[in-house]
């Protein structure tokens, strides 16, 4: 099948889990047989982050690297109908709100990586009513949201990676029947993550095999409760004087951690952004995965890549966790604080698993979180395209 590929950031050259998810998701088209093209916008004087070597023809429109700006989507309406003759695309699928200025009538599936309000302060989920500051801060989607209602009104074809995000979505169309939602969850290239055990991701990074350590890795902002982490770890300290914690990532909490973290020296490390190839390891010499995060996330990516290198995950029930996470962790209710340092407690006691418990968990998750699992259910969806299904 011809498909063309809709995203803001090919080559890879934007730190994010839609850049990496679309650029995995192209390269496992090619990898089952499949021509693809790509539209995108301009690449940037930086590096890329991965190389782009589609097997298709490339558009480029607006001006902007990786921003959907009022000249890409004028350049897309304009230049699309015509490349999509000359190149015989038998699908178009376009990552998050691109779908919106692709015209009518041509064969289109659009996954929505979150809905336009989801993962902000102003998701229906959030208890806290949000203040002018933070309508004034998210106040381009409200600017967007009329094209979104129009778009949604339609009854487009649409993809969603999580079964949370599909109740997120209806709930969010509301008057708009929306007839045409898939779910496919998402997958990765495996390739990435090459198994290790955890002594010898430990003799990569420098870590005593003897120490106890939790990990988390992810932006470092309020909604994500980094303070939990601090909070658990000193929960636990005393009584478990091996444990070590690692709280990877940049953010604007991330002054306020180090200071509060200096009290316990060595033991908790803040080492800010860390290389995308080193990730593998940290996540493998991990003993327990941390995820606070109380910003209903369309999927929770960084739970699937802990659990695929064998690792537990200690998480919150926000947002698609509960999916992603299943038997092969423990979720804690939203805002139950004395709960979630309970469970670190609980779990401190028990640690470290065996290395055959670590290794059942990473089979299954490399299972569920495989890349041609997921290119497999776009392929279903493509060809209800092409044969004028929906």
């Amino acid at each position: 099948m011809n498909v063309l590929l809709v995203c803001r950031s090919f080559p890879h050259h934007r730190p994010g889990g839609l850049e990496w998810t679309s650029q995995d998701l192209l390269e496992g088209l090619m990898a089952a047989g499949h021509r693809v093209s790509v539209l995108t916008t301009p690449l940037p004087p930086s590096p890329a982050l991965r190389r782009l070597e589609c097997n298709g023809a490339v558009l480029v429109c607006g001006a902007n690297p990786a921003r959907y700006d009022v000249a890409f989507f004028r350049h897309l309406r304009s230049r699309l109908p015509g490349f999509v003759r000359e190149n015989g695309i038998e699908a178009i699928h376009a990552q998050g709100f691109a779908g919106v200025a692709i015209p009518r009538g041509l064969p289109l599936v659009t996954t929505v990586h979150g809905t336009l309000w989801s993962e902000t302060p102003l998701r229906r989920a959030n208890p806290e009513r949000p203040g002018l500051a933070t309508h004034w801060r998210f106040r381009h989607r409200h600017l967007f949201a009329p094209l979104w209602r129009r778009f949604l009104a339609c009854d487009p074809v649409l993809s969603v990676d999580s079964e949370f995000s599909r109740g997120e979505l209806l709930a969010e169309a509301g008057s708009h029947r929306l007839t045409n939602v898939h779910t496919v969850p998402l997958g990765f290239d495996l390739c990435r993550f090459p198994r290790m055990t955890r002594d010898e991701a430990r003799s990569i990074l420098g870590v005593s095999p003897d120490a106890i350590l939790a990990v988390s890795v992810g932006r470092l902002e309020a909604i994500k409760r980094p303070g939990w982490l601090l909070d658990g770890f000193a929960a636990c300290a005393a009584d478990c004087p091996r444990l070590q914690l690692h709280i990877v990532g940049e953010g604007p909490e991330r002054a306020r951690l180090r200071a509060t973290a200096a009290a316990w020296g060595d033991r908790v490390k803040l080492p800010g952004l860390l290389p995308s190839d080193k990730l593998p390891a940290l996540l493998a010499a991990a003993d327990l995965f941390l995820n606070a995060d109380h910003g209903s996330p369309a999927f929770g990516l960084s739970n699937a890549e802990a659990l695929v290198m064998g690792s537990p995950v200690l998480a919150t029930d926000s947002g698609a966790h509960r999916e992603v996470v299943g038997t092969d962790g423990v979720l804690v209710p939203m805002n139950r604080h004395d709960e979630w340092l309970a469970a670190m407690r609980s779990y401190a006691g028990r640690l470290p698993e065996s290395q055959d418990v670590r290794d059942e968990r990473a089979l299954r998750a490399r299972e569920r979180f495989s890349r041609d699992r997921m290119v497999a259910g776009y392929e279903r969806l493509y060809g209800s395209l092409a044969s004028g299904r929906r």
